[in-house]
């Protein structure tokens, strides 16, 4: 274990250890930013008397260790000067803010029946759209912006922490056992048994581009490290690590990256610890106070609330804020530079852009979170409330790019400052109607064209209630009364989209549409077969596109349909594929460099590299001369050794760079 103190030239020896005062030599002329105007606070140092008369309106620059960052107080700057104050569900005033979202339930979509209790505290996001819940009922885990899944047994033990691995499987952590999400179910996870029934204090979880996935976990007493099967014990030092907080995140220290790692509170100590060389680097931040609350936030920032007071370190500067409220809480996300703060609920917003923003009646019943993309959640007994930080539009119910193989039901949600003055949605930029409370059934055109719905004409609906397979975009538009507009766009696709044959399709087409004037041995083109069909398919395609065909005879004269053009461009594009065994799969572009050398490296270095000792597998020549058998030996798990199986779609890969030409 290395160990550095930041801000010195040399490591100290062990028992040489000098201790700087935070606010004292430490922050050795460190400026105060006062929030507004008020009594000094007799422990803030002040500015020399003869400069406090020029400088007393001019907003102050927090200035640590020579390192100066724009901050400013704004009060409420790039907010309407008459903000619509709207009620949330439980009765109180947000200003400033849209109206909430309610993120469950979900019209015509399962949800909990049993009234929701111990639900506080109990939720965890791992996406903008996927969540858990532990309550009185058991785990739920909610999907796809309103669908969820209840198991009546849940996990023991509070809930700490929730994370997606890098196979995008969902796992949790609570105080007492690890479970993941197999896509069909909860359950417990082999890597609960690194627990040994020891009460689990945190987790942090992180991602390596050598071993993948790494956890940090925190016991009552002790600190624990596993990455790649294998389970270590952290010491510190005299560094103390029982019970410690953890938060992991990019880490910066003195203006150099450091990698990934995490940052440790235990006892009066907060460091960070990075792993390099087969070692742990810890560096020493602070030695001589615990803080209140702790988080990591935007690129490799570390935030903490101590005696009130908020104090930020982002690696190269570092900053004091002393608000006009006593802090307790601070609330970051890894990748967002804004920053929340307050007691328990958030009452000041530091923004990215530098302004710092008082927030006024939030609700307190409950408990504050920030979800997987940044935005602060309120968890309540009665659900989960999501406090979006603009005006906001989101479609719910169905995934985005999600493939469409039965009824489904979405609901747009939106909120701004002020009431919509204009709501406008479109399905395939056709305007349809929107309840804007029960939203819409998406339904699957009927099987039997009998039974389709049509215009005046005989033309084929498409609707919410009748969707014919091929891509769908639903669109919506809203303006509020501040002018304000925003738009959100939901893509799916209806059924399989497969490639279309002459035997399914447009074989079929031509007994309908073409066979009565068409057919073998009449006096126009013969279209009968697929061979006419291909000779001249560009001179059909003209004439069925300007609707000069099929000629008004009687039954099925119509124009043909955008649906009907569509699949006879997409079997030209395919080839003119008689049957489905004729269909040719287009192989993906797959390289060594892009696709294979990245898997190698993650997956295979540490045993097939320079310096493993077994077969050298560096080059992309001697995967080539062996691809068959790395293959099956990746498919049977007999590699990589002590690891998990590499997911199918890592193997299929190696098979598309083999079947592309091993594309270098």
């Amino acid at each position: 274990m290395r160990v550095t103190y930041l801000g010195r030239n040399t490591q100290p020896t062990k028992g040489a250890m000098l201790k700087k005062k935070f606010y004292g030599a430490y922050l050795l002329g460190a400026l105060i930013l006062a929030a507004c105007p008020g009594e000094p606070d007799p422990e803030t140092p002040q500015e020399p008397t003869e400069n406090k008369e020029e400088k007393k309106d001019e907003p102050v620059a927090p200035v640590w260790d020579g390192g100066v960052v724009s901050a400013v107080y704004d009060g409420g700057a790039e907010v309407p000067s008459e903000p619509v104050e709207t009620s949330d569900p439980d009765g109180g005033v947000s200003s400033f803010w849209p109206e909430p979202e309610s993120l469950f339930p979900i019209t015509g979509q399962n949800t909990i029946n049993e009234t929701l209790t111990g639900l506080s505290g109990q939720s965890c996001f791992f996406g903008e759209d996927q969540f858990l819940t532990l309550h009185d009922a058991g785990l739920t885990y909610w999907h796809w912006a309103g669908l969820s899944e209840t198991q009546t047994d849940a996990p023991a033990g509070a809930l700490i922490h929730c994370a997606t691995l890098e196979d995008g499987a969902p796992i949790l952590f609570t105080t007492e056992t690890i479970w993941i999400f197999d896509g069909l179910f909860w359950d417990v996870s082999p890597l609960a048994a690194v627990l040994d029934d020891r009460v689990l204090h945190e987790v942090a979880h992180l991602w390596r581009a050598d071993v993948g996935d790494a956890f940090f976990f925190a016991f009552e007493t002790g600190l624990y490290y596993w990455a790649d099967g294998m389970f270590y014990e952290v010491e510190v030092g005299d560094v103390p690590s029982d019970q410690a907080r953890l938060r992991s995140g990019h880490i910066r220290v003195e203006g150099e990256d450091r990698g990934m790692g995490v940052w440790v509170s235990a006892g009066d100590w907060v460091y960070a610890l990075t792993y390099d060389d087969d070692d742990f680097t810890a560096y020493i931040l602070v030695d001589d106070f615990s803080p209140d609350a702790i988080t990591t936030f935007g690129d490799h920032g570390l935030a903490m609330v101590h005696e009130g007071n908020l104090l930020i370190h982002d690696g190269d500067t570092r900053m004091h804020y002393a608000l006009p409220d006593a802090l307790t809480s601070v609330w970051g996300h890894n990748g967002k530079m804004d920053l929340f703060m307050g007691d328990d609920v958030p009452s000041w917003w530091l923004r990215e852009d530098g302004l710092l923003l008082q927030l006024l009646n939030l609700p307190s019943d409950g408990q504050w979170m920030l979800d997987a993309v940044g935005h602060l959640v309120l968890s309540r007994n009665d659900g989960l409330f999501r406090q979006h930080l603009v005006p906001y539009a989101r479609w719910l119910g169905l995934e985005q790019d999600a493939v469409l193989q039965d009824e489904a039901y979405v609901a747009l949600t939106f909120g701004g400052w002020g009431l919509p003055t204009e709501v406008e949605v479109t399905l395939n930029e056709v305007p349809f109607a929107l309840d804007s409370s029960d939203g819409v059934a998406l339904v699957l055109a009927q099987p039997n064209p009998d039974n389709w719905q049509t215009d005046n004409d005989g033309n084929p609906l498409i609707s919410p209630t009748q969707l014919f397979d091929g891509e769908q975009t639903l669109r919506a538009r809203i303006v509020f009364e501040d002018e304000s507009e925003v738009t959100r766009s939901l893509s799916f696709v209806v059924g399989e989209v497969r490639t279309p044959t002459w035997v399914d399709d447009v074989q079929v087409m031509y007994q309908t549409r073409c066979a009565q004037c068409h057919y073998e041995g009449s006096n126009t083109y013969v279209l009968h077969d697929l061979e006419h069909w291909q000779a001249n398919f560009d001179t059909i395609y003209l004439a069925l596109e300007t609707a000069q065909m099929p000629l008004p005879t009687g039954d099925n004269d119509a124009p043909f349909t955008d649906l009907e053009l569509e699949i006879l461009t997409r079997w030209q594009a395919a080839g003119f594929p008689e049957t489905m065994d004729d269909v040719v799969e287009p192989i993906p572009e797959t390289s060594f460099e892009a696709e294979v050398k990245p898997l190698f490296e993650a997956h295979c270095a540490n045993c097939h590299g320079a310096e493993g000792g077994a077969r050298n597998l560096e080059s992309a020549s001697a995967w080539e001369d062996d691809i068959d058998n790395i293959i099956s030996t990746l498919e049977d798990g007999v590699m990589p050794l002590g690891a998990d199986p590499l997911p199918a779609s890592d193997v299929d890969l190696l098979k598309a760079w083999r079947d592309g030409g091993f594309l270098p």
